[in-house]
């Protein structure tokens, strides 16, 4: 497949997480649908832009990656009564993971650092984390290309 179909997928993925921001920002949820459409997406860049056999690895590693976060998240509810992260913010780092893994948990980790510091200097306790994970997964993505 030409290298551009792969480069209009990236674009719409990339703008369908922008989207996703921006719902979180604003309703604080990612809908359903947006992660099964960009999931999608993802699943078929990785096919095109690499191969098949990647889209497994690619899949395994993101699943394990979302899975521990809900495994942590379920925990934290369970015995501290009160919400962390959001169902949404896994939902957008299982497309994140099928992209690049690696600049998946290297902008959850950065995006929840600026997170914490904005949260801090605002005096919040909560806050939406996609506004703050997706720029940073975009730059580590498209720019880093990690």
């Amino acid at each position: 497949m030409p290298d551009t179909a792969a480069g209009s997928l990236a674009i719409c993925v990339a703008a369908l997480l922008v989207f996703g921001a921006y719902i979180d920002c604003t309703q604080r949820r990612f809908p359903n649908e947006l992660a099964c459409v960009s999931a999608a997406l993802a699943a078929l860049w990785v096919c095109f832009h690499d191969s098949v056999a990647a889209l497994g690895w690619h899949a395994l590693s993101s699943l394990a990656l979302c899975g521990l976060l809900l495994l942590i998240e379920v925990l934290y509810r369970r015995f501290f009564r009160k919400q962390g992260m959001g169902m949404g913010d896994i939902k957008a780092l299982f497309s994140m993971g099928l992209l690049s893994f690696a600049a998946a948990v290297s902008s959850l980790i950065i995006g929840l650092l600026l997170l914490a510091v904005y949260g801090a200097s605002r005096h919040e306790r909560a806050l939406p984390a996609l506004p703050f994970i997706v720029p940073v997964f975009l730059v580590l993505w498209f720019v880093f290309d990690l």
